[in-house]
């Protein structure tokens, strides 16, 4: 009996520590997976979605319940059951989420979707058309691109601090330079 509620509260302290750390987790793992996965040389910049971390915080809270349901109801058959789902569940929304990203260099447009095994990939001249959102009157709202592709995908990409002004003289000298039709949008 002893040994079983030692055990309990393994399960508790890792509880715990997983919501502590988890604004942390949440907050990075995307990121350096981002890094880590799709670095390439010559790629000026690399962003992830928002989903990303949606779909992280998800994954951090169902792994949470886990050690919770380990912790709360005593170890028995329906809460390891309970863990090893959550656990699994965990595991595929990391997976679906780790997948999402998408790259621009001085060649392509480089984009997947979460849970998509499928990368899309367009060269600068097979872009239709670009939208810049630069809403002046707002500084709450950053201005961001919308690229539009031949077969109807679009790519949005928002202007943080992956998105400097540096990268976005790139953008537009290559815009320039290839005459892709641009449409500056001052309100929305």
């Amino acid at each position: 009996m002893y040994r079983r509620t030692e055990g309990r509260h393994i399960f508790m302290a890792l509880a715990i520590c997983l919501f502590l750390f988890s604004p942390l987790v949440i907050f990075f793992e995307p990121l350096i997976v981002a890094e880590t996965l799709y670095y390439e040389r010559g790629v000026w910049i690399t962003q992830i979605p928002q989903i990303n971390f949606v779909l992280c915080g998800i994954a951090m809270l169902l792994q949470i319940l886990a050690f919770v349901a380990l912790w709360l109801m005593n170890m028995n058959k329906l809460s390891i059951v309970l863990a090893f789902l959550c656990t699994c569940g965990c595991i595929i929304l990391i997976h679906g989420g780790s997948l999402a990203y998408a790259s621009v260099s001085g060649e392509a447009i480089t984009f997947r979707h979460a849970f998509s095994q499928d990368k899309q990939s367009y060269t600068w001249d097979s872009i239709d058309s670009i939208q810049y959102f630069d809403n002046l009157e707002n500084d709450d709202v950053q201005p961001f691109y919308v690229f539009n592709f031949p077969n109807g995908e679009e790519l949005q990409l928002k202007k943080n601090g992956l998105l400097t002004e540096e990268i976005r003289i790139r953008i537009d000298q290559k815009i320039r330079e290839l005459n892709i039709p641009i449409e500056r949008i001052n309100e929305w």
